[in-house]
């Protein structure tokens, strides 16, 4: 494949503010590409929202497309439980909201690759133009993902058997398939039987630049300036299934940890607020920036006791860039490939209670020391000028009056 000229992608949420995992994906991986050449991220809102377009940075354009009302009644029919079919619905009704692939359409360009970020909105792009240049960006093995959450009923199973079929066409149009880990790219690989040089591992990453870093004794040092009574444990997650799920489990181990204060922050918490809590537990809802990183500083563990997921998790990246303390199960550091036993404590969700109790307790010159080498790690590896340079070489590149220059490329590795 030559180098491309312009991406757009297709989502089926917007992008800005980035928030969430796949916004932050989404936003800040290619606002790294748009430095190279142009970015159209062409998105599915909701229909109160208006239409608009927005540059996010140079380079990058937000196009956002609300549904239709057609769009909006078929999707309700469709709704399985509390789980959002936003998504696995698209595919099979992306055509009531013409807007979209209208939008995608004034978008191309020639030598421009059309980006599946999510599998669900390659039809809607495919509409416009069969024969471009496709990337697949798998947040997820969404198949597996979906399997996962949505119930086992007949319209439950059928979004479930649409979501692999999209999955899989994707996985065979797609010229890049941009797994965010090695285990997401084996699974894909099985799954889809992709050719392994077909298949780049782009994980997810944090704007390390944004994130202060706090090393475990200063937080115990502020804490006490703060008249805090108790530690702070903290957990911050989405309003998505699995976080949902872990969330629960952060309710029950507060009962088991009564000396701690267990913070949960963002939209995961609003579905466990009709739900009966211990009083050490603190539902903060979705935060601004600063206060999240107020409770970032202070913080002095992190959880992540997710149970079922698939690609890299966002929330450990920023856990680690901010120096706290990292309790886990292994499925939350999945993708990582972070020292168990040196970088943070990994245990099964029966063991959080001692594993919180044990960090707590550890000296401070072994918690600074393990904090600033991981930071230094997170930054070498994760921070998303690093994430997205193995992509540079698939973009033709230009020079500084715009002319194209010949591609130095890059080998597409597994």
């Amino acid at each position: 494949m030559s180098g491309v000229t312009k991406l757009v992608v297709g989502s089926t949420f917007a992008v800005h503010p980035p928030r969430a995992g796949g916004q932050l994906r989404i936003f800040h991986l290619y606002r790294e590409l748009a430095r190279h050449c142009d970015v159209d991220v062409v998105a599915l809102v909701d229909r109160d929202q208006p239409a608009s377009r927005r540059v996010l940075a140079p380079g990058l354009t937000e196009i956002r497309i609300p549904k239709s009302a057609r769009h909006d009644a078929a999707e309700a029919e469709l709704r399985v439980t509390e789980v959002s079919v936003t998504d696995a619905a698209f595919p099979d009704l992306h055509s009531l909201t013409p807007a979209f692939s209208e939008a995608v359409s004034r978008s191309v360009t020639p030598g421009c690759a059309l980006v599946a970020s999510h599998p669900y909105t390659l039809p809607a792009m495919r509409a416009v133009d069969a024969r471009a240049a496709a990337w697949y960006d798998a947040h997820n093995v969404e198949a597996d993902l979906k399997a996962a959450v949505l119930p086992r009923t007949p319209t439950g199973k059928r979004l479930l058997a649409r979501t692999r079929a999209v999955e899989r066409e994707c996985c065979k149009q797609a010229q890049l398939v941009l797994a965010s880990s090695a285990e997401d790219a084996k699974r894909l690989r099985a799954l889809y039987r992709v050719p392994a040089a077909r298949v780049k591992v782009i994980p997810n990453g944090v704007d390390t630049s944004a994130i202060r870093f706090v090393a475990p004794s200063e937080r115990r040092t502020l804490r006490l300036r703060l008249r805090l009574e108790r530690p702070l444990a903290l957990f911050i997650g989405s309003w998505h299934e699995p976080n949902v799920v872990a969330a629960r489990d952060v309710l029950r181990l507060a009962g088991e940890v009564p000396e701690v204060h267990f913070a949960i922050v963002g939209s995961v918490g609003i579905p466990l607020q009709p739900e009966a809590r211990p009083d050490n537990v603190e539902l903060f809802g979705v935060v601004a920036d600063d206060l999240k990183e107020a409770l970032l500083r202070v913080a002095a563990v992190a959880l992540n006791p997710m149970l079922v997921g698939s690609g890299t998790n966002m929330k450990m990246l920023d856990y680690l860039a901010a120096g706290v303390p990292v309790v886990s199960t292994p499925v939350g550091v999945r993708g990582l490939d972070l020292d168990h036993e040196r970088d943070l404590r990994v245990v099964e969700p029966a063991e959080f209670a001692a594993a919180i109790r044990a960090t707590l307790s550890d000296p401070d010159s072994v918690v600074d020391a393990r904090a600033r080498e991981v930071r230094r790690e997170i930054e070498q590896r994760f921070d998303w000028t690093a994430v997205a340079a193995p992509l540079r070489g698939e973009i033709e590149p230009r020079d500084p009056a715009g002319n194209r220059v010949a591609p130095q490329r890059s080998a597409i590795s597994a």
